[in-house]
């Protein structure tokens, strides 16, 4: 995961950034592998449902139709946390956005605020 990522940055011309990128990458993989040992030294019949024990089941099921590995593990939370992320970005910049194009919306908006 780590050398696909800075490919792309270093792609983008960004690799100024590669060493601090690079230890926030190795803190929240040493995380990920905390949370990973602490589900799974739970036993099982102690494990109540999160995705993290859906998924350690699938790593652990030998019969499984798919077979995941832990790097599989560590890149869907990585997505999950980065991903929404982004598109909670993306949501809070369309917002305002509409509301600066919208003066009526801004209006509406003092007085809501002046009414608390």
């Amino acid at each position: 995961f780590e050398i696909v990522l800075f490919t792309q940055l270093e792609k983008l011309g960004i690799s100024l950034f590669k060493k601090d990128i690079t230890g926030v990458y190795k803190k929240f993989d040493e995380l990920l592998k905390r949370i990973l040992e602490e589900h799974k030294e739970k036993p099982k019949r102690d494990r109540y449902t999160d995705m993290m024990y859906v998924l350690l089941a699938v790593y652990e099921d030998e019969n499984a139709e798919y077979k995941i590995t832990k790097n599989h593990i560590n890149a869907f939370f990585v997505e999950l946390i980065f991903g929404g992320l982004d598109t909670t970005v993306n949501a809070i910049q369309w917002t305002m956005a509409e509301i600066i194009n919208h003066p009526i919306i801004i209006e509406r908006l003092r007085e809501e605020i002046d009414s608390v």
